[in-house]
């Protein structure tokens, strides 16, 4: 994606409208460019940029998918406490599409967004748990588990329907682990 492109010549990053033909030092026809793929301006504009463009480097990071590594995961996580809800919800969608089946560290920021005040927000957190976690999936069901408690009955609400969702009907040993993990 875009967002992950630079083009340096001698060291210096070409800015997107600048003219190559002043560039040469000399009469020749040749120009040595350098092409970097890097995450540095998409986690730039993450922290920095307009909601706008938030949402496009987001939009962006799902098509790197697993590529991206850590350093999407970390820059896609950083959004996650964006004053922006729309920029929330984008950030929780993306963290799926980054990350293999069972991805605890996914798993832990999704359940994390099961709190947040915005039902968008929360409605997204249960599809990205859904699509990341397996049917029964221990970890996925203690981290929602969990929110059953909070004070605020929407995030319980969440919680249970996602539950609801990651629990394979009839297992006693996930039921139970929810029973305790209300106590």
């Amino acid at each position: 994606p875009i967002s992950c492109q630079s083009l340096f010549l001698d060291g210096a990053i070409l800015a997107d409208r600048t003219l190559l033909g002043p560039c040469r030092a000399d009469d020749s026809s040749t120009l040595t460019l350098q092409f970097v793929v890097s995450l540095d301006e998409a986690t730039r504009i993450l922290k920095t940029g307009s909601q706008q463009d938030q949402l496009c480097v987001l939009e962006d990071l799902r098509s790197v998918g697993l590529r991206g590594g850590d350093a999407a995961f970390v820059a896609v996580s950083s959004c996650l406490q964006d004053r922006s809800s729309d920029v929330r919800v984008t950030a929780v969608e993306t963290l799926a599409h980054l990350a293999d089946t069972g991805d605890e560290r996914v798993i832990t920021a999704a359940s994390a967004c099961l709190e947040d005040s915005n039902v968008s927000v929360r409605e997204a957190a249960v599809e990205t748990l859904l699509k990341i976690a397996t049917q029964n999936d221990g970890y996925a069901i203690a981290s929602t588990a969990m929110r059953l408690q909070h004070w605020d009955m929407s995030v319980r609400d969440s919680a249970a329907d996602a539950l609801a969702r990651l629990m394979k009907q009839g297992d006693h040993n996930a039921v139970a682990a929810v029973i305790e993990s209300v106590r």
